[in-house]
């Protein structure tokens, strides 16, 4: 397979931003979300080998036949796929880095739980409590194993690991990197890398 990665097992977290594989079962990876938006990217029929897709949608085609699992067959004999990607920082150790998060299929309910924890962040202040950036914390992605039949596969599990202290420089360097990655992706100058030769690595 062409996108197979010397020494990755099962279950495992291939940053290639840093070049390296993560144990996502017992590590994971922490991330800083900087932008979440959902695209239909069109994939010919073999989508899921190293050729990357022929156009991207930004809603399900008006012509689109909904199949399964967020894949909507088109005229053309193409599909779509519903896919959630995350614009985020990750940190490993000292070392932070861009890079996209894309997250389909049986990662869409994952997508929707790391959603889900950033719509309930809040902070309290003088003023009252409030709904933050989703920038303002940092969360954690491991992997699971899910099995049916003969079959088995990962997803991912999110999980909140704390809020950000801005009156630490380390947290604060994190913060405003997010907060201007989010600003290059609000302009869409951001893209995943099949879209576009950018320095913002991908997570798969």
């Amino acid at each position: 397979d062409p996108k197979y990665v010397d020494g990755s097992k099962p279950g495992m977290i291939y940053a290639s931003s840093f070049g390296s594989l993560i144990d996502g079962e017992s590590e994971g990876i922490n991330i800083v979300v900087a932008h979440a938006q959902t695209r239909y990217p069109e994939w010919q029929e073999r989508g899921d080998s190293a050729s990357a897709p022929v156009g991207t949608h930004m809603q399900i085609p008006a012509d689109a036949t909904e199949e399964r699992n967020g894949r909507y067959r088109l005229p053309n004999g193409n599909y779509v796929e519903k896919t959630a990607y995350f614009y985020v920082i990750v940190v490993q150790g000292e070392e932070s880095r861009p890079a996209v998060i894309p997250m389909r299929s049986s990662n869409l309910s994952p997508a929707r739980e790391l959603n889900n924890l950033i719509t309930n962040l809040r902070i309290s202040d003088d003023k009252g409590t409030f709904q933050p950036a989703a920038y303002a914390a940092m969360f954690n992605l491991k992997t699971v194993g899910k099995t049916a039949g003969s079959k088995s596969w990962h997803v991912y599990k999110p999980s909140k690991v704390r809020m950000l202290d801005t009156s630490k420089k380390a947290d604060a360097d994190l913060y405003v990197a997010a907060q201007e990655l989010q600003k290059t992706v609000a302009k869409g100058t951001a893209k995943p890398k099949y879209e576009n030769n950018s320095n913002t690595g991908d997570i798969v």
